[in-house]
């Protein structure tokens, strides 16, 4: 699959419709699985909507936290992270 990219959300949206995982079990390997192999330790993000009922809820940040401290948002579209964008319309704030 030369020349294809993915978005961070899109890796766990294969999983659960393309693979037939739960989308416990996708966002726990893309997540805490991949930063365990890494030898990181997980952040985390606030969500307005819950990514079990549907997997594309992991699109809907809220509040995004980094070992332990608020992100502020405007932050993060000033600096156009890659992966970490809201797509919320509200909250948070």
């Amino acid at each position: 699959m030369e020349g294809v990219a993915f978005s961070g959300h899109q890796a766990p949206e294969l999983l659960v419709k393309g693979v037939g995982l739960t989308p416990a079990d996708a966002i726990s390997i893309v997540t805490r699985n991949s930063a365990e192999a890494l030898g990181k330790t997980a952040s985390f993000v606030v969500l307005n909507a819950n990514p079990l009922d549907d997997i594309t809820n992991t699109r809907r940040i809220d509040d995004l936290y980094l070992h332990g401290h608020r992100v502020d948002r405007d932050m993060i579209q000033r600096t156009n992270l890659p992966g970490v964008v809201s797509t919320s319309t509200g909250g948070g704030e």
